[in-house]
């Protein structure tokens, strides 16, 4: 193997390795975005509840 052959090999090793490192972090946002997304439901079940429920205690007090 040549010196121009050691080089390109090591590009091209050396790109792969950036590769992996990009996907593995891109891996990790997605499944921190999918947290995110249950936790966002959550709250928003929670509001349509606590908006529920004034709704109902403002029609009892009303009554």
């Amino acid at each position: 193997m040549d010196v121009l052959d050691k080089v390109k090999h090591k590009e091209v090793r050396d790109f792969e390795s950036l590769r992996d490192k990009v996907l593995s972090r891109i891996t990790k946002m997605r499944y921190q975005v999918r947290q995110m997304e249950k936790e966002l439901k959550e709250i928003s079940r929670d509001i349509d509840a606590y908006v529920e429920d004034l709704n109902d205690s403002r029609g009892r007090d009303n009554t």
